[in-house]
């Protein structure tokens, strides 16, 4: 089972250093998990929402669209490494590139020790 508090904080901590107001003009990805556009719509389409990008420097509104994400690609029970490959690498293709992959591993289990 996941440690989804854990594994949310290593995803924030590599995607923007934990900064929700984070935002990388090169791919218009925004806030603490550096969301982009289409993975915001497709959130939204699952919970039912209407959330824009200014939205996602809340940080409630950002993990619910992240989760959210992953429910419609992954379902109710993801593996760690699921997820992982999900958000970086987008549900066409589903592998992270493996520093990316190791270093959200190496947080998420630093994470889940404290």
């Amino acid at each position: 089972m996941i440690d989804w508090i854990a594994l949310l904080t290593a995803i924030a901590m590599v995607e923007s250093g934990c900064n929700p107001d984070a935002f990388n003009a090169a791919e218009q990805a925004v806030g603490l998990y550096q969301m982009r556009p289409l993975a915001l719509q497709d959130a939204n389409d699952v919970a039912g929402t209407d959330f824009k990008s200014k939205d996602l420097g809340d940080t409630r509104v950002a993990t619910a669209m992240l989760r959210a994400y992953c429910y419609r690609y992954l379902g109710g029970e993801p593996t760690i490494t699921d997820v992982i490959d999900l958000w970086q690498s987008g549900p066409n293709i589903m592998k992270a590139n493996a520093d990316y992959k190791t270093r959200v591993l190496n947080l998420y289990e630093d994470r889940r020790t404290k």
